[in-house]
């Protein structure tokens, strides 16, 4: 789990089996650590992720994980439930998937003597999509090739069936309204009360494969259709307002950053020797980020980073998005699209460098703090790697390498 240069893959997991599909806990489970799930032919494997973005106690990333469950059948999509929480006694994990025999298998399980799962029949053809209800956990919704949306509730008991024009490729859930993406390029909204929809949206272009809503921003959404990735303003029009083609070799799959309403990523169509990963902007013309990975499958974003993850043969890949310069009452402030504990960095000159505060040999440019399980971080972005721990009586300073070139990162204990 090294890291690797900044366009390339930033870090990988080594898995036993092909990864179809990777999915972030995209709910807050209690614990510093953040839940993972991928799906192979046989087998969903959950596990919990920390990365040095988050965390400067750690070196790179660090994996674990906490359980395999048998599926039986290769695994096609996988939703987390809002139930699943580590902090519990004893921990519950809840997670539900879409297998290629047409049926959902929901998996509860304490991590100790308590694994159960159920199977939902009701689907006639392949299953694109799932998920839980945001709140409480207690329905799913489904889309299928059948022509069908379908909502659940935990024993398999189906509560509302809509009929779609073609099929259903996606279904995100607001609080209140089922966002339902179908092939034929219409994105319906439903009122989960009434049971009848309130708003469509218009691709213009077919085939719709992927759409998502973003949920830092709910007016916006995002699809990709043919080679293009569309968004929409749902306040202003029923046709996109932004499109441009992005993979050459068709569009795939389609997800918002939870951290910024600005960033999404795309990937390209599955099935060639490599899959190309776009991580877009909107403030920027060209995307900011290219990756590929080894017949990648899947795309999920972390839940409080800029980071995002693809499955592959045998490995999971992990890309970190680049830092996002602003400026701020005069100073050049750098911040990175999340921070957990708000990262920021900001303009130093010279002439505080040479009040002894700081090695006058090392030219700083960017000075900042942020508070870390107990410690503050100084990060100084300079012009060369000093190898002198900084020259403070008052502190302890540990010397470290940081994940970004040119800076030098020093732990002090507070």
């Amino acid at each position: 789990m090294k890291q690797k240069s900044t366009r390339n893959i930033s870090y990988t997991v080594d898995c036993e089996d092909y990864v179809h599909v990777v999915k972030f806990n995209p709910f807050d489970s209690g614990d510093s650590c953040s839940l993972i799930a991928y799906g192979g032919n046989n087998y969903v494997v959950v596990g919990t992720c920390r990365f040095q973005e988050e965390d400067a106690e750690v070196e790179g990333m660090q994996y674990k994980t906490l359980r395999t469950f048998h599926h039986g059948i290769r695994v096609d999509a996988i939703a987390w439930s809002p139930e699943t929480r580590l902090d519990a006694i004893p921990p519950q994990i809840r997670f539900c998937t879409a297998a290629s025999d047409r049926k959902l298998r929901l998996f509860t399980s304490d991590l100790q003597d308590k694994n159960e799962f159920k199977a939902f029949d009701g689907h006639s053809d392949y299953i694109n999509d799932l998920v839980f209800a945001p709140n409480e956990g207690q329905e799913i919704a489904s889309v299928s090739d059948d022509h069908t949306c379908r909502v659940w509730d935990l024993e398999g008991n189906e509560k509302a069936h809509f009929v779609l024009r073609s099929p259903g490729m996606s279904v995100c859930w607001h609080p209140e309204e089922l966002m339902v993406a179908e092939k034929n390029g219409t994105i319906r909204f439903y009122d989960l009360i009434t049971q009848q929809a309130i708003l469509s949206l218009e691709c213009e272009q077919i085939p719709l494969m992927s759409a998502d809503w973003c949920l830092k921003n709910t007016l916006k959404i995002g699809a990709v259709a043919g080679n293009d990735w569309l968004i929409w303003d749902i306040t202003r029009s029923s046709y996109p307002q932004d499109k441009r083609p992005v993979h050459v070799d068709r569009a795939r799959l389609f997800r918002w950053s939870r951290v910024n309403e600005n960033l999404f990523a795309t990937t390209g169509y599955p099935g060639k020797t490599t899959t190309q990963l776009l991580v877009h902007h909107l403030g920027h013309p060209q995307p900011i980020l290219t990756g590929t990975a080894a017949v990648g499958s899947g795309l999920t974003w972390h839940r409080t980073l800029p980071l995002c993850a693809v499955g592959g043969d045998h490995k999971i890949f992990f890309w970190v998005t680049e830092i996002e310069s602003e400026t701020y009452m005069g100073f050049s402030v750098l911040k990175l699209h999340t921070a957990p504990a708000y990262a920021e960095y900001i303009h130093y000159n010279q002439a505080h460098a040479d009040k002894g505060n700081l090695h006058p040999g090392l030219h700083p440019i960017f000075v900042f703090f942020r508070k870390a399980q107990g410690h503050s971080v100084l990060l100084i972005f300079t012009s060369h790697i000093p190898s002198v721990a900084l020259p403070h009586s008052n502190y302890a300073y540990e010397h470290r390498n940081s994940s970004f070139t040119g800076f030098s990162h020093y732990s002090l204990a507070v």
